[in-house]
């Protein structure tokens, strides 16, 4: 459909429309509103039932991820506004996918499309985000209101634009909020900067509060890390701008902080770190938490292919720890 006729949607209001027999808009208004006894009454003008239905019908419209980039790149940014407004009211359950590649947003109104995602979204996955601190605090926002959220997964971003603490900043507001949350069921985050050696217990702060957290998948960058590097110097993220190579890797120390959240954690099931260049000494730290957990019953760790050996040493070590553990936990 053609963009202008589209965005026509936003003024819907079944209470208005009209029907091609006079008597079926009697009945189709008194069914809104549950006046089922006499389906001829005159349904009246306004009813919370009308905008329940208003906002589901416009909602469904204002979720659409074409019409929100459309009306994102118009001269006139009033229809923005009305967009996101009609955006936030919509109840209607369901995913958003938010691949910023193919959008052409500012950081103001990246900030207003996250604050004002609908609340009943079930699964968010954003892609190639690099708008900043700001918006990781409206997005942390936004999760401790959502209460349908049941799947987060944020790949190929970068939240530090450049700034010493940006990265580790925006992780720990982020990890707060999934604190907090007490919907939410499973966590990926993938090449991102939200997750790393500074901010890991916060992080591991965050997993021992959240009581719904079955799912919990981290890949880093350490596969991208020179030779010789230094934990203090930047690393070049997938969108563009550097961060700090302890944001976005646990090594060691992240790893050995991680375990003391997961040790008292009371509803993980499967754990996944990849590419954290952690040694035998940081795999092995997760053993006496999972002697303690009850609930984890799978664990994938990777190094890659150069650290195969050292992963494999550290694995071997790690099952000492859950050989008698029920469940049994697989690796």
């Amino acid at each position: 459909f053609p963009f202008d006729i589209v965005a026509k949607s936003l003024d819907i209001k079944i209470e208005k429309a009209n029907a091609s027999v006079a008597s079926d808009r009697l009945h189709i208004l008194n069914a809104i509103v549950g006046n089922t006894d006499d389906f001829d009454a005159p349904p009246p003008e306004t009813h919370e039932e009308y905008t329940v239905l208003n906002n589901f019908v416009i909602g469904a419209f204002a979720s659409s991820i074409w019409l929100l980039q459309k009306a994102s790149q118009q001269e006139n940014k009033t229809f923005w506004k009305k967009m996101i407004t009609q955006l936030s009211k919509s109840t209607r359950r369901g995913k958003m996918k938010l691949d910023f590649n193919d959008w052409k947003l500012n950081e103001n109104q990246a900030v207003e499309l996250i604050s004002r995602l609908p609340l009943t979204t079930y699964q968010l996955k954003i892609d190639m985000c690099s708008y900043g601190y700001a918006f990781a605090a409206a997005l942390a926002n936004w999760i401790r209101k959502a209460k349908n959220l049941k799947t987060f997964c944020c790949e190929n971003s970068c939240f530090g634009r450049n700034e010493q603490d940006g990265g580790r900043d925006a992780g720990i507001t982020l990890a707060e909020a999934f604190g907090e949350n007490k919907t939410i069921k499973a966590v990926r985050l993938w090449g991102t900067d939200l997750l790393g050696e500074r901010n890991a217990p916060q992080w591991a702060a965050a997993i021992e509060r959240n009581t719904s957290l079955e799912v919990f998948l981290v890949q880093g960058f350490a596969l991208r890390l020179p030779k010789n590097y230094d934990k203090k110097s930047k690393i070049e993220s997938y969108v563009g701008g550097q961060f700090l190579i302890s944001d976005g890797v646990l090594f060691d120390e992240g790893y050995i902080s991680l375990a003391e959240g997961i040790k008292r954690n009371q509803s993980l099931k499967v754990i996944g770190l990849e590419f954290h260049g952690a040694s035998r000494e940081g795999i092995v730290s997760l053993g006496p938490a999972l002697m303690m957990n009850e609930t984890i019953t799978k664990v994938c760790i990777d190094e890659g292919f150069e650290a195969r050996v050292t992963t494999k040493k550290g694995i071997k070590d790690l099952r000492m720890y859950v050989n008698y553990r029920t469940p049994q936990v697989t690796f």
